[in-house]
């Protein structure tokens, strides 16, 4: 039995039917355990969890013989890793595999040594372990600058020329499952990244190629980003550990390319075109907004279907 925290967070989602349909079981963590997003999956055990309490953990968790940790974006995230930690060992569970971020050891941002303390706090349980590093989500340009580029048609980021090789969750959620059903990984980090490394402007080149209108990377300072976000209703803390994220991007401390996830999967990593073309509905313009010719020059390649509508303003 596999348990997965974050069962219908942005990894979980994808990574509950990829472990059923190699044939794990699945116990699935909620918070709100009616939510009908794992309806189409009977035979997951949901199971209400609080990373607040530990004691709500600790029967959730027996039986299993390995947990998925991924803890949500929030001041007190390194507090809620330690009590699944503790949770997990008082139950038994012999192997955790934890969602961190990329660089967790190294780079100087509250959100990495969050990440990094709960690493260190695995590492002294006495569990066997793996981490996951994935760098920044393509997905953010949904849930987290969707509305902007929406509504319109552009995007701010304090990143100047800075390239990131941004990954796309689902590739996260596909490693994420090599390493659970495969515990040779124990003792092992893999740093997650896409193919490529790109600066925002080719990012707004891709996207308004795919949604056939024109997509605009803004190039803002660090007190613009602040005012911007904090009129949209985003606390304060969270600003700044964003504006610390997008500083090292940059920097260019985010443009690592690794292979791990072709390493992991057997398969390239998803391309950033691919995943545009994918979600094209979250970019493409609204009603009564005029769309680029079909003509437009450029190919951007890749595949896809469009299936997601713009997101809400929250982030991994």
């Amino acid at each position: 039995m596999i348990f997965v925290t974050g069962a219908t967070g942005n990894i979980g989602c994808d990574l509950v039917p990829i472990l059923l349909e190699k044939g794990a079981r699945v116990r699935a963590g909620l918070h709100a355990p009616d939510r009908s997003l794992l309806a189409t999956a009977p035979e997951v055990e949901r199971v209400a969890i609080d990373f607040q309490k530990t004691e709500t953990m600790v029967g959730a968790f027996e039986g299993c013989r390995a947990v998925y940790l991924v803890t949500p974006f929030d001041p007190h995230d390194a507090e809620m890793g330690f009590r699944i930690v503790d949770a997990a060992r008082e139950a038994g569970v012999g192997y955790i595999v934890k969602q961190s971020i990329m660089a967790a050891d190294s780079i100087d941002a509250a959100i990495a040594r969050h990440h990094r303390d709960v690493e260190e706090y695995i590492e002294k349980s006495g569990l066997a372990f793996s981490f996951l590093r994935p760098n920044f989500f393509m997905q953010n340009f949904i849930q987290f600058w969707g509305e902007d580029i929406y509504r319109e048609g552009r995007f701010y980021l304090p990143e100047n020329k800075g390239r990131v090789s941004y990954i796309d969750g689902r590739d996260v959620a596909a490693s994420a499952a090599a390493v659970l059903l495969d515990e040779s990984h124990a003792g092992r980090i893999h740093t997650l990244t896409g193919s490529e490394a790109l600066g925002n402007d080719e990012v707004a080149r891709i996207l308004s190629k795919v949604a056939r209108r024109k997509i605009e990377y803004v190039s803002v300072d660090d007190d613009f980003y602040q005012g911007h976000f904090a009129k949209e209703g985003m606390p304060g803390w969270k600003i700044e550990a964003m504006l610390e994220l997008h500083r090292l991007h940059r920097e260019g401390g985010a443009a690592e390319v690794t292979s791990d996830v072709a390493d992991l999967t057997g398969r390239e990593a998803i391309s950033f075109t691919r995943f545009a073309r994918d979600h094209v509905d979250a970019f493409k313009a609204p009603a009564g907004l005029m769309a680029m010719p079909t003509h437009e020059k450029g190919d951007v390649g890749g595949n896809g279907e469009a299936t997601t509508a713009p997101g809400s303003r929250t982030i991994h």
